[in-house]
């Protein structure tokens, strides 16, 4: 079931990627570098640092941040700020460091160095939607070794709202041993409240054969807050709620349970956008029996040209409390070629 529910989930991704190139649509916006150069186009985002700008005929640059001098824009935008403020309107500049975003209710100065995400609210759903699909895949003859891995991910934003999809997939195969298969898929919608808080829901299906585990389901929800956002960095923290039910292999029934939990998120980018380190905790403690549980995660990507890189990732699932004779830890390391979109 997990891996149907794996495959369906890949579907959107690969979708989304052949259509990307599709969804700029031609604006007047403009943009004045500090060297003097002026373009005119149709604002992407702004995000980590770097301003992504569509220029008709010749496609999309992108701009370091610190070497934009004027923006202009009579679209609506979203502008959020380091202190996690965000207005919403049309954008002027009024110097070179100051920026003015035109709102319903009057005109709000910001200055540019405060400025680390712009958003276009006038798109449709693929122009407000990121994603990427990496392939990893390893061959070695000398013990019959057959491994494939595929992670994706999708995140949707817009002005209230941050929804995101991530698909993992691992299969190790040999002759002389039993196949390993893991299969994770999370979805999360966070919902964006005042000074860097945010609500989150969280749904997630998960099988492990190395942990025995034939499928978990949960389901949770949670509050957290964005202690620190700039273009280099973002660290969040969030703990709240879930109730799970799961199956282990050769063992009857199904096992359900509440559950207390907490997570770290750590992510920090060059301003360039080429390198990008990224690192998840989440712990589980039961409510109802003595049982803990930990996942981590952590991502070193590198760009190879626009839009491709590599990554290293690194995972490692732990449970204090299995069931008999099934293991309490499983990690892995990989390597594996993406695309971004």
């Amino acid at each position: 079931m997990t891996r149907n529910v794996a495959a369906s989930a890949c579907a959107p991704l690969l979708a989304l990627l052949v259509v990307t190139a599709m969804r700029d649509a031609a604006a007047d916006d403009l943009v004045v570098l500090t060297s003097g150069n002026r373009m005119t186009g149709a604002i992407v985002e702004l995000s980590r640092g770097v301003l992504t700008f569509a220029i008709d005929g010749a496609g999309r640059v992108d701009i370091d941040w610190n070497n934009v001098e004027a923006l202009e824009s009579t679209e609506p935008m979203q502008v959020e700020l380091v202190a996690g403020e965000r207005f919403s309107g049309s954008i002027r500049t009024a110097s070179p460091t100051r920026l003015v975003v035109v709102t319903d209710s009057g005109a709000v100065p910001v200055e540019s160095v405060d400025v680390v995400r712009i958003t276009p609210l006038r798109t449709g759903f693929l122009a407000r939607t990121r994603g990427s699909l990496e392939l990893g895949f390893n061959a070695l003859n000398a013990n019959d070794e057959l491994d494939w891995t595929i992670h994706g991910e999708l995140a949707h934003r817009m002005q209230h709202y941050l929804t995101e999809l991530s698909v993992d997939s691992l299969v190790r195969r040999r002759d002389d041993a039993e196949r390993q298969q893991r299969n994770d898929v999370v979805l999360q919608s966070r919902r964006f409240l005042r000074n860097r808080w945010f609500g989150l829901g969280i749904l997630e299906l998960e099988e492990n054969r190395e942990l025995g585990l034939r499928s978990r389901a949960l389901f949770g929800a949670a509050v957290g807050r964005t202690l620190r956002q700039t273009n280099r960095t973002i660290l969040a923290v969030y703990a709240g709620l879930d109730y799970e039910r799961e199956r282990y292999r050769e063992l009857p029934g199904t096992e359900s349970d509440t559950e207390a939990l907490g997570a770290l998120e750590w992510d920090w980018f060059e301003v360039n956008g080429d390198t990008e380190l990224e690192a998840k905790l989440t712990v589980f403690s039961s409510l109802e029996h003595s049982r803990n549980r930990a996942k981590l995660a952590v991502t070193l990507r590198r760009t190879i040209v626009r839009g491709y890189y590599w990554s290293v990732s690194l995972y490692e699932d732990y449970d204090s409390d299995p069931p008999a004779d099934f293991e309490d830890t499983d990690y892995g390391l990989g390597l594996a070629i993406g695309r971004q979109f």
